[in-house]
């Protein structure tokens, strides 16, 4: 498995190793430096996941146990209604983190049968969880159309779940935005960078690991991607995106800008002078239409949302060429901006003119360069295999040579990464 340790200075050293292992270390570190994240690789199977959160001090009225009791009952509800599981709270690991001024806590599903074909999957079925729940506030009638989604809570408890932020508006206390390709996802016992708050065994959380209630055994089942033995047909929920507008995602490629053609220069440089001089281009995305090209470019390092009007904090926007109307408009990930769409602008004739017919250096392409908050695996670069305790790897860390206490000399940096990833 991968994992990702973040230091001191924000730069965060990447390690694959056997689960058991990483815990046997990770275990002994201080509390205050453990800042530890499971990765979600892409196109990995996993559990249902969810990261709960809210601001205490303008949503004083919720009782947390409440409003996460009432939520597990309607994506129960859900997963009966859609796949045939029947689950309870009971099959749920609950962790928390929570602070005197922010509620947050992960639940992690823990049903055999509730296997995912991977996270993307699993945040297309948390969307629509999510959309119902909309649904049902603004309009309680909608309960009747499909009463078994909502059995075991009323209305009331249903808006509940609904939450002020302290600069967004209103907003559901489920986050959405934590199923992207290659995830980083908070450890049980890790804390945030520069706080004091570790995910611990939440005070309501019911769930029990079966024989083994060790520590060790509470952390592997904390894991998304530790699932033993795959089911032979995992869950899946929705649309193929990748199928439905790319082709199949195995025929995807990782690039460096001096691969790409002339032309995709001339639309990088466009799109980088929007972003500028904080930006940078993460990947692209190309479609195809009859009358030319759509190109998405995901950004990084530039928020500016112009539906909010400022940065986002965390969720990253994305520029939308399009030429069959040979105009560019800003989109964003984040999920209180879904559905919003700048105003289009009009497109310089430079960049209109190799977007509104077909070229084939753009066809069906997903180009993605690199992000530094993630990992793919196809760019990991191999610095040795772990075996049980204290075993050697081929071309690294001699683990049995560790003091007790003591972390490996093992990972790779951020810069070490990119440099790997040009290479590849």
């Amino acid at each position: 498995m991968a994992f990702a340790f973040q230091q001191n200075s924000g730069q965060r050293l990447f390690l694959v190793a056997h689960p058991a292992i990483f815990w046997h270390y990770d275990s002994y570190r201080k509390g205050q430096v453990r800042c530890t994240y499971e990765i979600i690789p892409e196109n990995t199977p996993c559990k249902i996941y969810f990261d709960l959160e809210y601001d205490i001090r303008v949503n004083t009225p919720r009782v947390p146990v409440k409003i996460v009791n009432s939520f597990i009952v309607i994506v129960s509800n859900y997963l009966f209604h859609y796949f045939n599981l029947r689950v309870d709270k009971s099959n749920v690991l609950i962790l928390d983190s929570s602070t005197d001024v922010k509620f947050s806590c992960h639940l992690i599903y823990q049903c055999k049968e509730a296997i995912f074909r991977d996270n993307i999957n699993v945040g297309r079925f948390v969307r629509q969880v999510c959309a119902g729940i909309r649904e049902v506030i603004s309009d309680p009638r909608v309960i009747d159309v499909n009463p078994e989604l909502w059995r075991g809570v009323t209305h009331a408890e249903i808006c509940e779940l609904l939450v002020c932020g302290r600069k967004d508006g209103e907003k559901l206390f489920c986050d959405e935005s934590v199923y992207s390709k290659n995830r980083h996802f908070r450890l049980y016992r890790s804390t945030k960078l520069g706080k004091n708050a570790p995910l611990l065994l939440s005070d309501f959380n019911v769930y029990t690991p079966v024989e083994d209630t060790s520590q060790e055994k509470l952390f592997l089942d904390s894991l998304i991607t530790c699932i033993g033995e795959v089911p032979a047909i995992p869950l899946q929920f929705g649309c193929q995106k990748e199928v439905c507008f790319r082709g199949e995602t195995a025929n995807r490629k990782i690039s460096t800008i001096s691969e790409v053609s002339v032309s995709h220069c001339v639309l990088e440089k466009f799109v980088t002078e929007l972003i500028s001089p904080c930006g940078r281009i993460r990947k692209r995305t190309v479609t195809s239409t009859p009358k030319g090209q759509r190109i998405q470019f995901d950004i990084q390092d530039y928020r500016f949302c112009a539906k909010v009007g400022r940065h986002h904090r965390s969720n990253n926007i994305y520029i939308v060429l399009d030429g069959s109307r040979g105009t560019w408009y800003q989109k964003c990930h984040d999920p209180d901006c879904i559905g919003f769409q700048s105003v289009e602008r009009q497109l310089p004739p430079e960049v209109s003119f190799i977007i509104e017919k077909e070229d084939p250096d753009l066809e069906r392409e997903d180009v993605s360069l690199w992000e530094c908050s993630s990992v793919s695996d196809e760019i990991f670069v191999e610095f040795g295999t772990f075996g049980d305790y204290g075993g050697v790897s081929d071309k690294g860390t001699t683990l049995g040579d560790c003091e007790k206490g003591d972390v490996p000399e093992f990972g790779i940096g951020d810069n070490d990464l990119l440099f790997a990833a040009t290479k590849c």
